[in-house]
C-alpha cells in the first residue's frame, strides 16, 4: 500500500537461485530474480519494520568470496537505525531431520532493540521414522519406480542392490534416494532427509516404504503439520512450494527470540 503502516515483523525469503550450488550462481546478475533482494532491502529502507527477518540459501555467505553478504549487510546498516546480525542455521539442528543450512539476518530497531536476542541452540532430531507415513510391508519389499521411469528405477536399484551387499536393510531402514537425479549424481542418505528443493519436488524415493516421499512428508519434514493448512492450489505446485519455503521450526525459534528481544512480547 501507499501509505505508511507501522510493521512490527517483516519476513522475506528471496529467491535462491541466484545464489545456490543448484542455479547459476549469477547473484544480483541474474537477469529473473537477481534483483528481487534489492527490492526488499529498499522497502526495509523506506518503511523501517521493527524488526526483520530475511532468509536464503547457505550459498549466499561465500558467493563472490563473501562480498554479497558484506554488501547486503552494508545496505541494512547504512541507516545506522538497526543493529543487525547473520547466521547459519540448519534445519537438521533445529529439531528436523532435514539438511537444509539457510542464511538467517535478524535485524531490530536500535531505539527498540532490548539486546536480548541470540540465535537458537542446536536441538536433537526427532526419528525420521516419526515423519514417515506408515509402513506397507508388501509394498515395502516390493515397491519399485515405474519401469517408464528408467532412471529412477535405474538408481534405486542400484542402491538397494548395494546396501544389500552392504547388509544393510533398506526394505526396513529408513534410506532416502535422490532418485530421479543422473546416475553419476544420484545419492543415498540414511536417517535423514536431503534439502527439500521446489525443482526436484517428487524426486526421493523411500527405501523403507518402496515409494517415493508424499506431500505430507515433505511438509513433516519443514517442520509443518499438513493437517493445519487448507489447499487451493495443485499437489505439484503445493510441492514447490514447500521446497521453496522456510523450515517452520527453524523460523519459529528464530521469531520467538525476535519478538522479545524487539519488545513486541515478553517473558513468562
Amino acid at each position: 500500500k501507499e501509505e505508511k503502516e507501522k510493521l512490527d515483523v517483516f519476513i522475506a525469503g528471496t529467491p535462491c537461485q541466484p545464489f545456490s550450488q543448484s542455479g547459476l550462481g549469477k547473484g544480483f546478475e541474474d537477469e529473473k530474480d537477481g534483483d528481487v533482494l534489492f527490492t526488499v532491502l529498499k522497502f526495509i529502507n523506506e518503511k523501517m519494520p521493527r524488526s526483520f527477518v530475511l532468509e536464503n540459501v547457505a550459498g549466499l555467505k561465500h558467493h563472490d568470496n563473501g562480498k554479497t553478504l558484506a554488501l547486503i549487510l552494508n545496505m541494512l546498516r547504512e541507516s545506522k537505525k538497526y543493529n543487525v546480525q547473520a547466521t547459519v542455521l540448519n534445519t537438521a539442528k533445529n529439531g528436523v531431520p532435514q539438511n537444509r543450512p539457510r542464511v538467517y539476518i535478524v535485524g531490530i530497531l536500535k531505539d527498540v532493540d532490548i539486546g536480548t536476542f541470540d540465535w537458537p541452540s542446536e536441538i536433537p532430531c526427532c526419528s525420521t521414522a516419526s515423519i514417515l507415513d506408515s509402513r506397507d510391508q508388501v509394498l515395502a519389499c516390493t515397491g519399485m519406480p515405474d519401469e517408464e521411469s528408467a532412471t529412477a528405477n535405474k538408481n534405486v536399484r542400484g542402491f538397494i542392490q548395494a546396501l544389500f551387499e552392504k547388509e544393510a536393510a533398506p526394505h526396513l531402514e529408513d534410506y532416502i534416494i535422490a532418485c530421479d537425479a543422473d546416475p553419476k549424481r544420484s545419492k543415498c542418505w540414511m536417517g535423514h532427509s536431503p534439502c527439500l528443493l521446489s525443482s526436484k519436488s517428487k524426486g526421493l524415493w523411500i527405501t523403507s516404504r518402496g515409494r517415493r516421499m508424499t506431500t505430507e512428508e515433505q511438509m513433516r519434514f519443514q517442520g509443518m503439520d499438513p493437517t493445519a493448512f487448507r489447499r487451493d492450489i495443485s499437489e505439484s505446485d503445493l510441492q514447490k512450494q514447500i521446497g521453496n519455503a522456510m523450515s517452520q521450526c527453524v523460523i519459529e525459534r528464530v521469531l520467538n527470540r525476535l519478538i522479545l528481544a524487539a519488545g513486541l512480547a515478553k517473558e513468562t
